[in-house]
């Protein structure tokens, strides 16, 4: 007969129940959750970059589109004229027919705001001079503004703008184009910018010299000096194509520059070298930065 007070012997713990988890074990076990917890945390960088890039490919050519709307109610086809050392009868190398011009810049004007700076489509200034219809003008200067605010995307807000675009403009085989970039402007450290282009600022697009690879187009060697700073990704060449860069390789002091696609046709005259243009990767006082995301060439 089993005695009442006796103590229950199958509810006594063991030590086999009692003991806990090691040092080595505990050690052990948190290795292993921060491999999961870096492992999880590595894909955000990428998945953000990645959503930035998507928001980014969408982006660009809406705004392009809306920058090509802008300047065509500034401009038509037949505002435009023949540079005056045609008329002599000289041509440059990249010209294609009489009356042909390579790419040229609008004037920059410089202001303290977006609404008393911008960009003047023709101008009698000789380094930016944009060739303008003289039979249509005769001795005047059409004035052909667009206003920095109006490059401004979106144009209507209180908050920096997310994006920017310039435009350079071009006349070849008849056609005038026009050359679109769309770039983001920040300051160093991050955060979006209001940016005005100052009297001592990079103008933008920039041109630089660039060696064609005749056995494989898809490469070219630039300097790598106007690129320092940056990882480009959009150029323009002097034929009125825009290249997207896949990926960048330094060598010594030039970048080679391997496009997504090979150049549809060689330089000019079977030249080694051509020109491209581009968005610098900062302003020359070091104040903003700048993030280049679309390129495309238009006629009007």
């Amino acid at each position: 007969m089993m005695n009442a007070h006796a103590p229950d012997r199958r509810i006594m713990p063991t030590a086999a129940r009692q003991r806990g988890f090691s040092l080595a074990e505990v050690l052990m076990a948190l290795f292993i959750l921060g491999i999961g917890i870096i492992s999880v945390a590595s894909l955000f960088p990428a998945g953000i970059a990645q959503q930035r890039q998507s928001v980014d490919d969408i982006a660009g050519p809406i705004i392009a589109e809306n920058a090509l709307a802008t300047i065509r109610t500034r401009v038509q086809r037949d505002d435009f004229g023949s540079p005056d050392w045609q008329e002599a009868g000289f041509q440059e190398p990249v010209t294609r027919n009489r009356g042909d011009w390579d790419w040229r810049r609008p004037l920059y004007v410089y202001g303290d705001n977006a609404y008393d700076s911008g960009i003047e489509i023709f101008s009698d200034d000789f380094e930016f001079e944009i060739p303008y219809n003289v039979s249509k003008w005769e001795d005047e200067v059409p004035f052909r503004p667009i206003l920095q605010a109006e490059r401004y995307y979106p144009q209507e807000s209180s908050a920096p703008p997310q994006y920017v675009w310039d435009v350079m403009f071009r006349r070849a085989n008849g056609r005038v184009q026009a050359g679109i970039f769309v770039y983001q402007v920040s300051v160093p450290g991050g955060g979006r910018a209001r940016y005005v282009v100052s009297d001592d600022d990079s103008i933008v697009p920039r041109e630089a010299e660039a060696e064609v690879d005749f056995d494989d187009p898809r490469f070219i060697r630039v300097d790598a000096a106007p690129f320092e700073g940056s990882n480009p990704r959009w150029i323009i060449d002097e034929l009125g194509h825009a290249h997207r860069v896949l990926s960048m390789e330094r060598d010594g002091g030039y970048l080679i520059f391997e496009l997504t696609r090979p150049l549809p046709e060689p330089p000019p005259f079977d030249q080694a070298t051509m020109f491209v243009y581009f968005i610098p990767p900062a302003s020359a006082d070091g104040e903003f930065t700048f993030r280049p995301i679309y390129a495309t060439v238009r006629d009007l």
